[in-house]
């Protein structure tokens, strides 16, 4: 019964559905192993955002996720407009100025978000303070570039990029400019603008759901695959019975 599965199109159909639903299989457990990068990631953010703030005035060094305090004047004459960033569903940019540091080093901070007609640095109505100013914000990494985000020219002076760069925007500098950048999360004086922009996001993304999706399309193919059998047995129903006995001999009948 059923031995005309063994045929030989019948075996390149077992082949191509099983390399099919292996395929499915290895993306679900993919997506699994994705899931739980991400949820370690997320909680080593928690473990870091949640330690004291340290002080950038003693200590230059401070990995990503902490968050920081530091006093110092910033240098808008060395601003850059950080192009093609959304608030609250609002188009805009972000403006990243060096703040000088008491030890001569200067951190790049991300002073937040400002409308869409901002297309420049250096403009008045986001000024920051003259004096020395006091800040609070988190350590972040520095971005890579996106898919299909224009390149940042390797010479020459930039007053708008499209992702932080921190040692691109350093290199115009005439102080050295530590590895990391800061978001701002609170100054004093303050600013009316730019507006203060929330910590990224914290998510596990579509993993979970994507893992679901391939086992879903494994199960559905094996399903499949069974139900078309089946109905080529009922179509043909002298292939549910093996082939009888043909005699070859006078001692076989």
């Amino acid at each position: 019964m059923y031995r005309f599965l063994l045929a030989p199109r019948w075996i390149v159909r077992h082949v191509i559905v099983l390399v099919v639903l292996g395929l499915f299989c290895l993306a679900g457990f993919w997506q699994i192993h994705r899931l739980h990068e991400r949820q370690a990631y997320n909680a080593h953010v928690r473990r870091e955002m949640a330690k004291p703030a340290v002080d950038l005035d003693r200590r230059t060094t401070v990995e990503p996720y902490r968050r920081i305090t530091a006093s110092g004047r910033y240098d808008v004459a060395n601003e850059v407009l950080l192009r093609s960033r959304v608030l609250n569903d609002n188009s805009g940019n972000d403006l990243l100025t060096p703040l000088r540091l008491s030890d001569g080093q200067a951190v790049l901070v991300d002073r937040g978000w400002v409308p869409i007609e901002v297309t420049r640095p250096l403009d008045r109505r986001t000024a920051p303070p003259a004096g020395t100013v006091s800040v609070r914000g988190i350590v972040l990494p520095a971005e890579r570039k996106r898919l299909f985000s224009p390149d940042i020219p390797r010479s020459g002076r930039v007053s708008a990029i499209n992702y932080i760069n921190v040692s691109r925007v350093g290199k115009q500098l005439p102080y050295p400019l530590v590895a990391n950048y800061v978001l701002l999360e609170r100054q004093r004086p303050a600013n009316k603008l730019p507006t203060y922009e929330a910590p990224p996001e914290l998510t596990e993304g579509p993993h979970r759901a994507y893992a679901v999706q391939w086992f879903l399309f494994m199960a559905v193919g094996i399903v499949g695959y069974t139900a078309f059998v089946r109905r080529e047995v009922k179509r043909n129903p002298h292939k549910r019975k093996d082939p009888p006995v043909v005699p070859t001999g006078p001692f076989d009948r």
